[in-house]
Protein backbone atom coordinates (compact mmCIF):
# COMPACT_ATOMS: atom_id res chain seq x y z
CA UNK A 1 0.00 0.00 0.00
CA UNK A 2 0.97 3.23 -0.74
CA UNK A 3 1.36 6.38 1.15
CA UNK A 4 0.26 9.64 -0.12
CA UNK A 5 3.15 12.62 0.21
CA UNK A 6 1.21 15.78 -1.76
CA UNK A 7 -1.97 16.21 -3.62
CA UNK A 8 -1.98 19.38 -5.74
CA UNK A 9 -5.57 20.26 -7.41
CA UNK A 10 -4.97 20.92 -11.20
CA UNK A 11 -6.25 24.04 -11.83
CA UNK A 12 -7.50 23.91 -15.46
CA UNK A 13 -10.49 21.87 -16.69
CA UNK A 14 -13.48 21.43 -17.97
CA UNK A 15 -16.21 19.74 -15.39
CA UNK A 16 -14.61 17.23 -13.33
CA UNK A 17 -12.21 17.76 -9.90
CA UNK A 18 -8.57 16.37 -11.04
CA UNK A 19 -5.71 15.90 -8.71
CA UNK A 20 -2.03 14.98 -8.98
CA UNK A 21 -0.90 13.01 -6.52
CA UNK A 22 2.14 12.35 -5.76
CA UNK A 23 2.85 8.49 -3.79
CA UNK A 24 6.13 7.84 -1.31
CA UNK A 25 7.75 5.98 -3.89
CA UNK A 26 7.75 9.16 -6.17
CA UNK A 27 5.12 7.92 -8.37
CA UNK A 28 2.90 10.27 -9.75
CA UNK A 29 -1.05 9.26 -10.00
CA UNK A 30 -4.22 11.46 -10.98
CA UNK A 31 -7.25 11.24 -9.20
CA UNK A 32 -10.38 12.51 -11.37
CA UNK A 33 -13.49 12.75 -9.78
CA UNK A 34 -16.84 13.91 -10.88
CA UNK A 35 -20.35 14.87 -9.65
CA UNK A 36 -23.80 12.64 -11.14
CA UNK A 37 -24.58 15.57 -12.72
CA UNK A 38 -20.94 14.66 -15.17
CA UNK A 39 -20.95 10.91 -15.41
CA UNK A 40 -21.65 11.22 -18.26
CA UNK A 41 -18.40 12.05 -19.39
CA UNK A 42 -16.55 10.79 -17.17
CA UNK A 43 -18.17 7.08 -18.56
CA UNK A 44 -17.01 8.19 -21.82
CA UNK A 45 -13.35 9.07 -20.86
CA UNK A 46 -13.29 5.65 -19.85
CA UNK A 47 -14.56 3.99 -22.73
CA UNK A 48 -12.37 6.35 -25.26
CA UNK A 49 -9.05 5.10 -23.52
CA UNK A 50 -9.82 2.11 -23.59
CA UNK A 51 -11.06 2.09 -27.44
CA UNK A 52 -7.83 4.23 -27.99
CA UNK A 53 -5.36 2.43 -26.10
CA UNK A 54 -6.52 -0.63 -28.30
CA UNK A 55 -4.91 1.18 -31.07
CA UNK A 56 -1.24 1.52 -29.05
CA UNK A 57 -2.00 5.46 -28.87
CA UNK A 58 0.16 7.11 -25.95
CA UNK A 59 -2.38 7.43 -23.26
CA UNK A 60 -2.25 7.11 -19.79
CA UNK A 61 -3.51 3.76 -18.18
CA UNK A 62 -6.65 3.35 -15.97
CA UNK A 63 -5.47 1.81 -12.68
CA UNK A 64 -8.97 1.84 -10.97
CA UNK A 65 -12.28 3.36 -11.29
CA UNK A 66 -15.70 3.45 -9.82
CA UNK A 67 -18.80 4.87 -11.38
CA UNK A 68 -21.18 3.81 -8.38
CA UNK A 69 -19.96 6.04 -5.35
CA UNK A 70 -21.65 9.16 -4.68
CA UNK A 71 -18.98 10.72 -6.22
CA UNK A 72 -17.83 8.55 -9.37
CA UNK A 73 -13.91 8.52 -10.00
CA UNK A 74 -11.22 7.34 -11.71
CA UNK A 75 -7.28 6.60 -11.13
CA UNK A 76 -4.83 6.95 -13.61
CA UNK A 77 -1.25 7.03 -14.69
CA UNK A 78 0.34 10.57 -14.32
CA UNK A 79 1.96 11.57 -17.96
CA UNK A 80 4.71 13.59 -17.54
CA UNK A 81 5.64 16.83 -19.17
CA UNK A 82 3.96 20.20 -19.45
CA UNK A 83 0.61 21.00 -20.69
CA UNK A 84 1.36 22.19 -24.14
CA UNK A 85 -0.16 25.59 -23.82
CA UNK A 86 2.42 26.72 -22.08
CA UNK A 87 5.52 25.48 -23.63
CA UNK A 88 4.22 25.42 -27.01
CA UNK A 89 5.42 29.44 -27.65
CA UNK A 90 9.21 28.30 -26.59
CA UNK A 91 9.36 25.61 -28.92
CA UNK A 92 11.24 26.08 -31.82
CA UNK A 93 10.16 26.31 -35.56
CA UNK A 94 11.62 22.59 -36.12
CA UNK A 95 9.75 21.16 -32.69
CA UNK A 96 6.48 22.46 -33.36
CA UNK A 97 7.16 21.02 -37.15
CA UNK A 98 7.56 17.52 -34.87
CA UNK A 99 5.22 18.15 -33.11
CA UNK A 100 2.38 18.87 -36.32
CA UNK A 101 4.14 15.21 -37.78
CA UNK A 102 3.24 13.48 -34.34
CA UNK A 103 -0.55 14.77 -34.46
CA UNK A 104 -1.34 14.06 -37.95
CA UNK A 105 0.41 10.79 -37.26
CA UNK A 106 -1.98 10.18 -34.39
CA UNK A 107 -5.10 11.26 -36.25
CA UNK A 108 -4.62 9.12 -38.91
CA UNK A 109 -4.59 6.30 -36.63
CA UNK A 110 -7.49 7.33 -35.56
CA UNK A 111 -9.26 8.18 -38.48
CA UNK A 112 -8.07 4.83 -40.28
CA UNK A 113 -8.95 2.78 -37.66
CA UNK A 114 -12.65 4.08 -36.05
CA UNK A 115 -16.25 5.14 -37.75
CA UNK A 116 -16.41 8.87 -39.05
CA UNK A 117 -18.52 10.36 -36.40
CA UNK A 118 -21.42 11.98 -37.07
CA UNK A 119 -21.73 15.27 -34.93
CA UNK A 120 -19.16 18.26 -34.15
CA UNK A 121 -17.85 19.09 -30.36
CA UNK A 122 -17.04 17.17 -27.61
CA UNK A 123 -16.97 13.50 -28.52
CA UNK A 124 -18.86 11.47 -25.61
CA UNK A 125 -19.31 7.82 -26.02
CA UNK A 126 -22.38 7.04 -27.98
CA UNK A 127 -23.63 10.98 -27.06
CA UNK A 128 -27.28 11.70 -27.88
CA UNK A 129 -26.86 14.99 -27.50
CA UNK A 130 -25.02 15.94 -30.69
CA UNK A 131 -24.28 19.12 -32.39
CA UNK A 132 -24.93 19.91 -36.01
CA UNK A 133 -22.50 22.57 -37.00
CA UNK A 134 -19.34 23.97 -34.68
CA UNK A 135 -21.76 27.50 -34.43
CA UNK A 136 -23.57 24.90 -32.72
CA UNK A 137 -21.04 23.77 -30.24
CA UNK A 138 -19.72 27.24 -30.03
CA UNK A 139 -23.31 28.70 -28.77
CA UNK A 140 -23.72 25.52 -26.48
CA UNK A 141 -20.36 26.09 -24.88
CA UNK A 142 -20.79 29.81 -24.59
CA UNK A 143 -24.23 29.70 -22.70
CA UNK A 144 -22.88 26.82 -20.37
CA UNK A 145 -19.87 29.29 -19.86
CA UNK A 146 -22.45 32.82 -19.14
CA UNK A 147 -24.78 30.66 -16.96
CA UNK A 148 -21.63 29.30 -14.49
CA UNK A 149 -20.29 32.84 -14.46
CA UNK A 150 -23.13 34.31 -13.31
CA UNK A 151 -23.59 31.59 -10.03
CA UNK A 152 -19.85 32.13 -9.71
CA UNK A 153 -19.15 36.00 -10.75
CA UNK A 154 -15.56 35.42 -11.47
CA UNK A 155 -16.35 37.13 -14.96
CA UNK A 156 -18.57 39.73 -16.83
CA UNK A 157 -21.45 38.13 -18.88
CA UNK A 158 -21.94 40.55 -20.70
CA UNK A 159 -18.72 40.44 -22.38
CA UNK A 160 -20.40 36.50 -23.40
CA UNK A 161 -23.44 37.90 -24.58
CA UNK A 162 -21.87 40.58 -26.63
CA UNK A 163 -20.25 37.59 -28.43
CA UNK A 164 -23.42 35.27 -28.05
CA UNK A 165 -25.46 38.14 -30.15
CA UNK A 166 -23.09 38.29 -32.81
CA UNK A 167 -22.95 34.32 -33.14
CA UNK A 168 -26.69 34.10 -33.05
CA UNK A 169 -26.52 36.28 -35.82
CA UNK A 170 -24.29 34.55 -38.03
Amino acid sequence: REEVLEIKRFNIGLCHYVYDITLNNTKKIVLRASTLENIKLLESGLAWSKKLQELSLPLPQIFYYDLKSKFPYVIMERIYGEDLHFIYPLLSIQEKKNLAKEIVKIQNVVSLNLEEGISFGHCLYNDESKKDTWIDVLLYSLERAKNRFKITKIFDVEKIEKVLNKLYKY
